[in-house]
């Protein structure tokens, strides 16, 4: 069989290649010398070519089960703005995907800030929240807003800050404290803080850094937890998509 006569078949690869194999010992020669028992060789390469057959097909009827789906990677990417808003949606003590404020207390006891169960029933999570702050507007991407704690978080996918958001951000909660804890959490690829914040984390202790990848790594958990249903396998997907960002 010709590689044009594959090339041109209207037949699956597995089953052009078990027949190439099979047609094999028919045109093949083996030189003076040689040890290798091809008719064993050819015997356990068809064997395999008919297990890829069999797996194919397996994985075509997984997938049309929708098993390779991640509807994250699909519909938000590396959009920052929409991957923003579906993170905001899973910190959302009160979503509709029913976990109540657990991946939130996760988060927040990564961070080091409050999560007892009194608390964690008064927080709401907003989405794109603008203050105006010295005549300009700020627009923070993500709010958690509780009896104890105010929480900005900056999520960044590819861009890099602007205009020394960090700077305005923490003047912002730190105004609107109301004798509540404040934090700022920069969330971004690496993780890591502009340069100029390098030499002050000790005087800044209401700054936080945080990777997407470590993002996903605390969340993993509370998903693996989860029975089988729509939350966890969503919440699976999401999770393998931030890990990638």
């Amino acid at each position: 069989m010709s590689e044009q006569g594959l090339q041109q078949s209207d037949k699956p690869l597995a089953l052009q290649l078990r027949s190439f194999f099979a047609r094999w010992p028919q045109v093949y020669t083996p030189s003076i010398g040689c040890q290798l028992d091809w008719r064993q060789q050819i015997s356990q390469l068809q064997s395999f070519f008919q297990c890829f057959a069999d797996f194919s097909a397996y994985r075509q009827q997984q997938r049309r089960l929708g098993a390779e789906m991640n509807v994250w990677k699909n519909v938000a990417g590396r959009n920052e703005g929409v991957n923003s808003k579906a993170l905001c949606w899973w910190l959302d003590c009160h979503g509709d995907h029913g976990l109540g404020g657990d991946l939130l207390a996760a988060l927040l006891k990564h961070l080091g800030l409050p999560t007892t169960d009194a608390v964690m029933d008064s927080y709401h999570s907003l989405i794109e929240q603008s203050y105006v702050h010295e005549g300009a507007v700020s627009r923070v991407d993500i709010k958690i807003n509780g009896q104890h704690l105010l929480l900005f978080i900056e999520a960044k996918v590819d861009a890099a800050e602007t205009g020394n958001q960090l700077d305005r951000y923490l003047k912002i909660v730190g105004e609107r404290a109301s004798g509540r804890q404040v934090a700022v959490l920069y969330l971004t690829r690496y993780g890591e803080l502009p340069q100029r914040f390098a030499e002050q984390r000790s005087v800044q202790p209401t700054l936080l850094a945080l990777s997407w990848r470590g993002l996903a790594k605390i969340l993993s958990p509370q998903a693996q937890a989860l029975a089988e249903g729509p939350a966890k396998s969503l919440l699976l997907q999401f999770i393998d998509h931030i890990d990638s960002l």
